[in-house]
């Protein structure tokens, strides 16, 4: 229900509009896969290395035979020695192609557990139905030419940390955005003021209304925001290419297009009230335009810090930034939720006071993590789930003795004030499935 309201276990507010149970499950199951596909690269790395360091040896034993082979059938006293040296040099050239070939056919082998493909599809997997806190999302768009066919969306999400992940959306049919968009549809009395050339007087910026053009393309940027605006929804026309910035220091532009999109003019800088009128566009296109991200579905591209995750030589920190970015909101829901050993949560579905509770065990969140080594098993100890009656037992790791949970009463400024600021949570996070 899109205006549910969930609660903490003890019935005060909980920061988020979503089932974070389900996210963090979620993430902890990613976690799991991501933690494997690092073992898994660790172990190819090291048949890999194995393979070459047994290489090279075989070739170092080699070259000294080859050598032993010119020093005595250098110089052939008859056919007979030049017949055998001549064969003892093919037989040096085939041993060196075998050792090679060996080392090739082991390496391939090594890496056929192919442990980088799995980081991409489970990253993809998390974000096409989840997110993390403090996730923002855009949305690039664009309507086909005359409007046949159907639009074209790309769904951004950036996470803190560095991760950024790209998916494809399928804007539907039903949707606005299934064709060029109005601009009076979003937000009306949008005016600039572009130079216009007059007979007889000098040009002077005259007003430009906006509401009857028809928005073709949105393209959100690190700086600023491009909207390419049309006469038309029906066929090529002339229009705008419309850059707005998201601060006060990056400059507005606004440059005349053909019917084909060439550049049909300079560029012009909007006044300063020009860019207030277009700051309320994008803001009506931005709040209209996340109706796409639930519909993300084909996973683009997944980077973290500016490294392919697929390229990420250890899948570890990608694991490791899933956890601690769930971590301070599970702790404080274990705190805050009065059965032991579950995390719960309560949402508001109705007008009347009804309320449902929402529940999962502390096992089921971390189930699965057995089979991982045990440096990867302690990590989800960050989670603040050990419960010393029913702790995990991990291969070659001595628990600490943990005292049970002493509950608090909150602060006036609040625990979850502070998990909130730590969290960055927004509007993006909190109101975006």
């Amino acid at each position: 229900m899109a205006d549910s309201i969930y609660l903490y276990g003890d019935s005060t507010a909980f920061p988020l509009h979503e089932n974070f149970l389900e996210t963090a499950k979620a993430a902890t199951a990613t976690s799991v896969a991501l933690f494997h596909a690092d073992e898994t690269a660790e172990e190819e790395r090291r048949l890999v290395s194995e393979a070459e360091q047994r290489t090279m040896v075989e070739l170092i034993h080699l070259g000294k035979f080859a050598r032993r082979v010119e020093d005595i059938y250098a110089n052939a006293a008859d056919g007979l020695r030049a017949h055998v040296g001549s064969s003892a040099r093919n037989m040096v050239g085939e041993m060196h192609r075998e050792v090679l070939r060996w080392r090739d056919s082991t390496v391939a082998k090594a890496l056929e557990t192919a442990a980088s493909s799995q980081v991409a599809p489970a990253i993809g997997r998390f974000f096409e139905k989840n997110q993390l806190p403090g996730t923002s999302w855009s949305v690039s768009w664009r309507a086909h030419d005359g409007g046949a066919g159907r639009t074209s969306a790309t769904v951004l999400a950036k996470v803190p940390g560095g991760l950024e992940v790209l998916f494809g959306a399928a804007v539907p049919k039903e949707s606005i955005w299934a064709k060029p968009v109005r601009v009076r549809t979003l937000e009306r009395g949008i005016v600039v003021h572009l130079m216009k050339k007059r007979i007889f007087r000098k040009a002077a910026a005259l007003p430009h209304e906006l509401d009857n053009l028809y928005l073709a393309e949105v393209h959100p940027g690190e700086e600023r925001v491009v909207l390419i605006l049309r006469k038309s929804a029906k066929r090529a026309s002339k229009g705008y290419r419309i850059a707005v910035p998201f601060d006060a220091v990056t400059p507005a532009e606004i440059v005349r297009l053909g019917e084909h999109g060439e550049p049909a003019g300079p560029v012009e800088r909007p006044s300063p009230n020009d860019v207030q009128a277009l700051r309320r566009l994008v803001a009506a296109i931005d709040g209209s335009l996340r109706e796409i991200v639930p519909c993300r579905s084909e996973l683009r591209t997944a980077v973290y810090r500016g490294t392919p995750v697929e390229q990420v030589e250890r899948p570890e920190v990608l694991a490791r930034l899933l956890l601690s970015s769930i971590c301070p909101l599970v702790q404080e829901i274990a705190r805050r939720s009065n059965a032991r050993g579950e995390l719960c949560l309560k949402r508001a579905i109705g007008n009347d006071g009804r309320r449902e509770e929402i529940f999962i065990s502390y096992n089921a969140l971390t189930a699965n993590t057995e089979p991982l080594r045990p440096e990867h098993q302690v990590l989800f100890e960050m989670l603040g789930l050990e419960d010393p009656t029913v702790a995990r037992r991990i291969p070659g790791f001595k628990l600490p003795k943990l005292l049970p949970p002493k509950r608090k009463e909150p602060s006036k400024e609040g625990n979850l004030h502070q998990i909130s600021g730590e969290l960055v949570i927004g509007a993006d996070s909190a109101t975006i499935n």
